[in-house]
């Protein structure tokens, strides 16, 4: 190369001097095309970075933003590098060849910035789907207890309804039963003052009104109701019957509306669980 240029510095001529200008214009763009990333070097501010947050160690919100905000200021401080850079390069011969050499370390560099500043924004999001779902579960949870207090309490009132109505209907057959007993015991009270009255009028003697003999009756004429005929007695016993019937029928009702309350109660509360339990799967899913 060195004799080539003697040879054209001693010779007139220009195209000697053209051909020669060409010659070099030819190098400097060889020289340019020589520079690719791989024999770029990493910045000492970058490589520092990457040591201090290697790949798959954030495991907190407060780490992934102290990444962000790391990769956030290198990147500023190599916009600030790269125009320092661009300005030097315009006191070198081949500047061209500088840029491309400015523009390739800028390039490299924030391409091993990248993969920091993903990892950060892929860990936070993952957070935040997990603080959702967390608070999707918590939600459901919390209306499931509502719900089951909403059942127990439901339970409770118709448990209250059901003995109170159970209540009712005892005492309402109770004291049936006791008028009735009552009843019974003073009729059998008015036909011992029956017969033991008119036992008295037939052994008393015959009274004489008007020069004639009449057969005192003064208890059947007092007592003009005190009897009772077999028709009668069949028929307040037939009431007793239909009575003492309907108290039962009407216990009977009491306990069928009971049960199928209970029914009623179990099945909303299986139908509340599965869909608890549908809502997490989704959730989980």
């Amino acid at each position: 190369m060195t004799k080539l240029m003697m040879v054209v510095f001693s010779e007139r001529g220009w195209l000697r001097r053209f051909v020669f200008a060409g010659m070099l214009l030819l190098l400097g763009v060889m020289q340019g095309c020589a520079h690719t990333e791989e024999g770029i070097s990493l910045s000492p501010r970058v490589k520092a970075l990457m040591e201090e947050f290697p790949a798959g160690t954030i495991d907190s919100v407060e780490e992934a933003d102290e990444v962000l905000d790391a990769v956030n200021y290198e990147n500023k401080m190599l916009d600030y590098q790269f125009g320092v850079d661009m300005d030097a390069c315009t006191q070198r011969f081949l500047v061209n060849n500088c840029y491309d050499e400015a523009q390739l370390r800028l390039r490299k560099d924030r391409a091993a910035l990248r993969p920091l500043s993903v990892e950060a924004d892929r860990f936070k999001r993952s957070n935040k789907v997990r603080l959702r779902d967390e608070a999707l579960v918590d939600a459901e949870q919390e209306e499931l207890g509502k719900a089951q207090q909403r059942e127990a309490s439901s339970r409770r009132y118709e448990e209250k309804e059901a003995r109170y109505l159970e209540g009712q209907a005892a005492s309402g057959a109770d004291e049936q039963s006791a008028k009735r007993q009552a009843s019974r015991v003073k009729y059998d009270e008015k036909q011992e003052r029956y017969l033991d009255m008119k036992a008295a009028d037939e052994a008393s003697p015959p009274k004489v009104e008007d020069g004639a003999y009449t057969v005192g009756t003064p208890s059947k004429l007092k007592h003009p109701d005190t009897t009772l005929t077999p028709e009668q007695r069949a028929k307040n016993v037939q009431d007793y019957e239909d009575k003492q019937l309907e108290a039962e029928k009407k216990q009977e009702s009491v306990q069928r509306r009971t049960a199928e309350t209970q029914a009623k109660r179990d099945k909303r509360a299986a139908d509340a669980g599965k869909e608890v339990k549908r809502k997490q799967k989704e959730a989980k899913d």
